[in-house]
């Protein structure tokens, strides 16, 4: 199942990492999944292939309803700019193109999630709705309550320019409240806040099978962490050296065959005209010639009728 056609952010790399994550999860106990901030499902539609029947799939948005935002008027501008035109319509009807039924959808605020799951019943949950840090903090201390004990939650925009908000919140979480970072990618930040070897292992056997995929460790705040990306293409082998003189010679090589090809042609435009320039001459001195007899001949008295 692809999740090409659909629009949004999903980079390669996080959707390799989730499928192993999800698919090693399948083979445990069961537990709900959770995504807070689904935009048009493009991430919902793959988390919604490993979820079994006796689990519970919650997806929270606001689907652009601002009007349920009490107060929170950096929040408004930040939907208004961004998923105005975010419709829940439009997600449910991506996510059943895929999938004969629809999660259990909330449509509301990110902190209403407690209100529709269990404490310590989630494996997997994906965070990726405000980017301000007062909400995302709210977002993490949710997390740790519904995660159960090695659940994976996953943060989106950790690092970008335009989101310091996550990125404050996030490590905040790991330097206080105990979150253990695992894997990074350069948008997805994937974490634990316990027995992180699971984790782990997935994201080094995607990285050990694929061959798609640059990775090295990092030791973060006494944790090993795994930073992964797409494999950039090799760069081209440098140029050689240049041989100043050679290309001296060739050049000045190349400027007198051009000299003596445009030499050539200049002559033979000008041999050209000049035979035009003669052909004209003979011709109007026959003309003349032609032109004289016929006068003479007009004028003269044998050439007059007899009586006139």
């Amino acid at each position: 199942m692809t999740t090409t056609e659909i629009p949004g952010w999903f980079r390669w790399v996080d959707q390799q990492l989730f499928r192993a994550i999800l698919a090693d999860q399948a083979d445990g106990p069961p537990g709900d999944v959770v995504e807070i901030g689904t935009y048009l499902g493009k991430s919902a539609v793959l988390i919604g292939e490993y979820v079994r029947p006796v689990e519970r799939f919650v997806a929270v948005d606001l689907f652009g309803r601002t009007d349920l935002l009490a107060g929170a008027e950096a929040n408004r501008r930040e939907v208004d700019k961004s998923y105005k035109s975010l419709t829940r319509s439009k997600f449910e009807e991506n996510y059943l193109s895929r999938h004969p039924a629809l999660p259990y959808v909330v449509e509301g605020p990110s902190s209403w999630v407690v209100d529709h799951v269990e404490p310590g019943s989630v494996r997997f949950c994906h965070i990726d709705a405000s980017h301000l840090y007062e909400h995302v903090r709210t977002d993490i201390q949710n997390a740790r309550t519904m995660l159960r004990t090695g659940g994976v939650v996953v943060f989106d925009d950790w690092r970008t320019e335009h989101t310091p908000g996550v990125s404050a919140a996030v490590w905040e979480s790991v330097f206080v409240d105990g979150l253990i970072p695992v894997v990074l990618t350069p948008t997805k930040f994937y974490g634990v806040y316990a027995e992180p070897a699971a984790l782990a292992r997935n994201a080094e056997q995607v990285v050990a099978t694929s061959g798609e995929f640059w990775a090295e460790r990092q030791d973060i705040a006494g944790h090993s962490v795994l930073r992964m990306r797409l494999q950039q293409p090799p760069k081209p082998p440098p140029p050689p050296p240049v041989d100043y003189d050679r290309v001296e010679a060739l050049t000045a090589g190349a400027i007198d065959d051009r000299l003596e090809q445009w030499s050539a042609t200049l002559t033979r435009s000008l041999d050209s005209q000049v035979r035009r320039a003669a052909l004209d001459a003979s011709s109007i001195t026959r003309g003349r010639r032609w032109l004289r007899r016929l006068s003479r001949r007009a004028t003269s008295p044998a050439a007059k009728p007899e009586g006139r």
